[in-house]
């Protein structure tokens, strides 16, 4: 969906984005998906981490955002294999 990306950008958090974005092509089960949304901000919090000060804040504050937001509404997106 190239629109997505215009909605959500994910210039911040691109490789985390792309880890999520296969782990939700490949589906299944609630539980999975819950996963690939725990990895999802793992992935985005470890990339925090490398950054200091309130660079670090703003950026962990994103990624609960995002994480908030794929929890929400990533149920429209996941295939799910149920």
């Amino acid at each position: 969906m190239p629109w997505l990306s215009k909605l959500i950008p994910n210039l911040i958090f691109v490789d985390a984005c792309n880890v999520h974005d296969t782990l939700y092509k490949r589906g299944g089960d609630k539980e999975k998906r819950k996963n690939a949304d725990k990895i999802f901000l793992h992935t985005m919090i470890d990339q925090c981490n490398k950054r200091s000060g309130l660079s670090s804040l703003g950026y962990k504050m994103a990624a609960y955002i995002y994480y908030i937001s794929v929890r929400i509404f990533g149920w429209v997106f996941f295939k799910n294999k149920e």
